[in-house]
Order: C-alpha cells, then structure tokens, then sequence
C-alpha cells in the first residue's frame, strides 16, 4: 500500500532497526543475548566500551565510514545525577534538563558561562477529556469552555519561566512541518467560557459560587494527574475556579496514571508525552475512532466520521501539498472538538562548551538526540546543515 510516511517510519528517530539474519536468526533469548557480536552497525561511530554499572557508553570515529573519517574522534555519553551541575565542574561538554524546568538563577549563570541552544519543543503537558464519560465531558461547548477559561500563557510563564508556548489545539508541536499555524489560539476569555458554561446549562443556583449540574445538584470534576503534575493540576484548578467550576485533583504515581489513562479511567486528565515533531498520521491512533491503540495517549470517545475520512485519506497522499491541505483540516477539526488541549510546550534549552566543539547543533525532529548526538554534526564538525541537492 502507500504509505507516505514510509521513509520517517523506517529510517526516522524511531524507526525499525537493522537485524541481521546471520546472527539473530539463531539466537533463542533476544532479550538477554549480549557481546560484541549482538552490537552491528554501519554508522561514523563505533562502541568501545559500555560500562554497566554507571551507563556509560564510550564511542570512537569509525575510520572506515563510506563517508570518510568524522571530524570527532570519540563521544562519551555519561550518566550524571546533575547534569547541569556536571557541565559547570567540567565534567560534561555539554547538558540539558530534558523537560524538566531550570530556575531562572541558575538559567541566567549558565547563560554567562556557557552557549544556549534552543529548538521548539517535541513534549507538552496536555488536558484530556473522557468523551465517553457522558455530561458535560461529550460537551463540545463545555470543553471550550475550559479552554477558554485556561490561562495558558500564565502556565508558561510561571512553570518553565516563558521558555515555551501555549500547545496548539490540533495536536501537532510548534517544530511540526505539518502544523497549521490558523488554528484557533483558546487565549484566557472568562466571559466566553462563561458563556459556554451557561449554554450548556452549568450555572450557579444557589449563590455559592460553583456552578451545578442542569438539575441544581453539585457538580465537580475529578482531575487524575501523576505526582510529577502537581504544578499543572493546582493551576488548572486555580483557573477553573474562576470560572465557578469546582476541581477535585486526585494525584497517583505515574505507573498508576498512564494506566488509568490507557484504560479510559478518568473524566479528565493531565497526561505529558512527546512526538509532537512526527508524522501526523499518528494522530489516527491517538484520535481515530476505529484505533486500536492502547497508549495513555489515546484519547478515549472521541469519534469523528469526517476527521477518519480525511486521516485515511492523507495517509495514502504522496503529493506534498495536497498532504498539507488534509492534515490542516485534520488539525482544524481537532481544535474545534477539543478531544484533548495542549497546555503547553517548554522548548528544548541545551548549554555546551564551544572551547571544547563548536558544531553543536541540534537534530531536527529527533528528541533523544538533543544537541550532543547530532551524528551529521559530530561527522562534520559543523553545525551548518547539509548541502541540498
């Protein structure tokens, strides 16, 4: 079949990887199978030692690489509690928090010593709701009603100090090639969300303050968030609360909320994840009615005749722009059904030492790889892209 995502799926950052079938094809426990000759590749690099009880891994150029001999001549990626502490006691050439926030004192120290890097985010923290939990969540109106009522731009500020941006409703991150940039922003708007919140007939009957159900019986929303979401949840709860909507945040471990989650045991919920630079067509297993995923980051009830109709249709385009003006329509529905909201997306922050390598650059679409295993780069010694042919 087509498949226009065909070469991001095989050969992308999480693409399939090469198995040999003169080694692995007799090997009986794949899961335990180790030594030199279950390591293979064709790569500017080779392993030349992996220490186990500190994970660290030791690589050195590969001088028979068909493109000639890397710039680099050897990589070490090592495991530290800190990294950032690390890279100021010159341990590391270079660092990053990941998703994690930096403070702004340390930020700002880091700032004098060191380069920054930054490139849009592939993760967010996003609010979902359980379509099939029945009213007000099957509510189109209530769910823009939150969205409306969500300051967003305050998460940023004040939860990764404004290095990020609001998600966008349809799903996709700021670095997708495939975002459309026309959506609908859901920017902090009381009056519409109370708006929305009357006409679906969420109102205040008896004067205290929170709105009731239609019937005037009290109506509060469970929130499931992890422990890590804390932050997140007692905002959300701060912002519905404006809009007279009470919130009841019940907070578990993460193994315990990513399988709540997967198995459609919330009303609504915060979940983090990333991906939001791949191929939009995974966006059918996360919103697609008849999708069969059992990831926590699919979004449960949702159903869309129309946006399985274009997703499918997408999925098997190969002219470019025709490809675009699907997946722009798939976003767009996304933004006004509002299965899921994106709250925020921190970008991606990493300090290096240009006294020690000055091509440092990061790879496009590629969250593991950060700034520091950017293979192009390190062949090169060169942050300049490649040349197009």
């Amino acid at each position: 079949s087509v498949r226009p995502s065909f070469l991001s799926d095989i050969a992308g950052a999480f693409g399939i990887a090469i198995i040999p079938k003169h080694i692995w094809s007799t090997v009986t426990d794949p899961a335990h199978f180790q030594g030199p000759q279950a390591l293979i590749g064709s790569g500017p690099y080779r392993l030349e030692q992996f220490d186990q009880p500190t994970n660290t891994f030791d690589f050195v150029a590969n001088d028979d690489f068909y493109l000639g001999k890397p710039k680099v001549q050897e990589l070490q990626l090592v495991q530290v509690a800190d990294p950032l502490l690390a890279l100021q006691r010159g341990e590391l050439s270079a660092a990053s928090t990941g998703n994690t926030a930096i403070p702004q004192s340390q930020f700002d120290d880091l700032s004098k010593q060191f380069t920054l890097l930054t490139a849009p985010g592939e993760f967010n923290v996003a609010l979902f709701f359980n379509l099939g939990a029945g009213f007000p969540y099957d509510q189109v109106a209530f769910r823009q009603a939150v969205a409306y009522a969500l300051d967003r731009q305050d998460m940023v500020n004040r939860l990764v100090s404004g290095r990020g941006v609001p998600g966008s409703p349809g799903a996709l991150g700021p670095g997708n090639p495939f975002l459309n940039k026309s959506l609908p922003a859901y920017a902090l708007d009381l009056a519409k969300a109370t708006a929305l919140l009357d006409q679906v007939g969420l109102k205040d009957g008896n004067g205290d303050g929170v709105r009731d159900k239609p019937d005037g019986s009290p109506f509060a929303i469970p929130l499931l968030s992890s422990a890590a979401d804390n932050p997140q949840g007692q905002l959300v709860l701060e912002y519905l609360r404006a809009a007279g909507l009470k919130v009841e945040i019940t907070s578990v471990d993460q193994p315990t909320s990513d399988a709540r989650d997967s198995a459609g045991d919330y009303q609504m919920a915060i979940v983090h994840f990333g991906g939001l630079s791949s191929d939009p067509s995974g966006l059918i297993n996360r919103f697609g009615s008849k999708s069969k995923s059992k990831s926590f980051t699919r979004v449960q009830g949702y159903k869309n005749p129309t946006f399985d109709q274009i997703a499918t249709e997408q999925a098997t385009t190969l002219d470019p722009a025709r490809r675009k003006q699907l997946v722009d329509q798939m976003q767009s529905i996304l933004a006004d059904d509002l299965p899921q909201l994106s709250l925020y997306v921190p970008e991606q922050v990493y300090f290096v030492d240009t006294k020690v390598f000055g091509g440092w650059a990061y790879t496009p679409g590629c969250p593991p790889c950060g700034a520091g295993m950017n293979k192009r780069m390190l062949f090169t010694g060169s942050a300049a892209p490649a040349p197009s042919n």
